[in-house]
């Protein structure tokens, strides 16, 4: 794996946090690239190393958060399902920043489409075996799919708005116990 150099990261770290300042104070979509440097103290060259423009960024970032989540949730699901759950909330919290612009934008809906387009890529194999769905059809999985992704993303978003009071282990077993239940119902038809 080829190591970033420092100074990039610091870059990065700066107009992340630039960005997510001004994010409390404007609509993303109205952020100017000049804004966004002047704030992260780097010169509008340096930032035009790293992005076209600020919704590069934002595609950068919320790209940058699915990698880490897919990352996630492969290593968890190795343990349980279960440990997957816990990981995803995990994943958010140790991402905050980043989750802030991409879960509070017209973002948020395209991030929700490429994680149902993962986890049915990655996992639909995995879901139908841990919730005993072998005699069920190829449309009930996909319902169960994005029963999945659907609900998940409404419990995240909801955990987020209200400030991530609970753990990341509480919400992973809330997750897990809501998934269980719809279940029952799709797995015997």
């Amino acid at each position: 794996m080829k190591k970033t150099d420092k100074r990039i990261l610091k870059t990065q770290q700066e107009l992340l946090d630039a960005f997510v300042s001004l994010s409390k104070e404007k609509e993303i979509n109205a952020i100017s690239v000049s804004e966004l440097t002047k704030r992260a103290g780097i010169s509008r060259a340096t930032f035009y190393l790293h992005y076209k423009d600020p919704d590069d960024m934002l595609q950068q970032l919320s790209q940058q958060l699915l990698t880490e989540l897919v990352k996630m949730i492969e290593e968890e699901t190795s343990k349980s399902t279960m440990a997957a759950f816990y990981g995803v909330f995990r994943c958010i919290r140790e991402n905050e920043k980043i989750a802030s612009l991409i879960l509070s934008t017209d973002t948020t809906l395209t991030f929700v489409y490429q994680m149902d387009q993962l986890v049915r890529r990655l996992f639909k194999d995995d879901f139908a075996e841990e919730f005993d769905l072998s005699n069920s059809s190829s449309n009930w999985t996909n319902y169960l799919i994005t029963f999945i992704v659907g609900g998940s993303a409404g419990i995240i978003l909801k955990w987020f708005e209200e400030g991530m009071q609970e753990s990341e282990e509480e919400m992973g077993h809330l997750l897990y116990q809501t998934v269980i239940q719809g279940t029952r119902y799709i797995g015997k038809e």
